[in-house]
């Protein structure tokens, strides 16, 4: 993974959390913000598990929470690469996706696969954020006083 992420041009730092474990951690600055992807290997099922944490947060309780979460299940329906996940007690909201290498690592399709969840994030991440941010207030409407009876 290591390699192949240099490979992008990308900064990685890695480390072997077992023989059998490795992860990876990307930052790169996206469209005037930072953004982090998380690469976890696996060497028990084979797979490359690639997301981006906290793309944003949506507590449970607040009001545009069901909003966003209509439109995670809209998007997730629409998506060919990657998936996006909440988690509700944190409320977490990930983008993610999984790279089977049980038969062989693909490095075309690592690379494909990296490049287009980070250009996903970038595009995602506004509209996500929109819709989850609070409404702004209405004004406060003042009412003028009723004009005197008449007499």
């Amino acid at each position: 993974m290591e390699r192949e992420l240099r490979a992008l041009e990308l900064d990685p730092l890695c480390s072997a959390e077992s023989a059998a474990h490795g992860r990876c951690e990307v930052r790169a600055g996206v469209a005037g913000a930072e953004l982090a992807l998380q690469l976890v290997y696996s060497d028990e099922t084979d797979t490359i598990y690639v997301y981006v944490p906290a793309l944003l947060v949506a507590l449970p309780d607040a009001p545009s929470t069901p909003a966003l979460l209509r439109r995670l299940a809209e998007l997730n329906w629409e998506l060919l690469l990657g998936k996006l996940e909440w988690n509700a007690a944190s409320g977490e909201v990930r983008l993610s996706t999984v790279l089977n290498t049980d038969s062989n690592f693909d490095r075309r399709a690592f690379r494909s696969v990296v490049r287009n969840l980070a250009r996903l994030a970038e595009r995602l991440g506004p509209e996500l954020r929109r819709i989850s941010a609070p409404a702004p207030s209405a004004p406060a409407v003042r009412v003028p006083p009723a004009p005197p009876a008449a007499r």
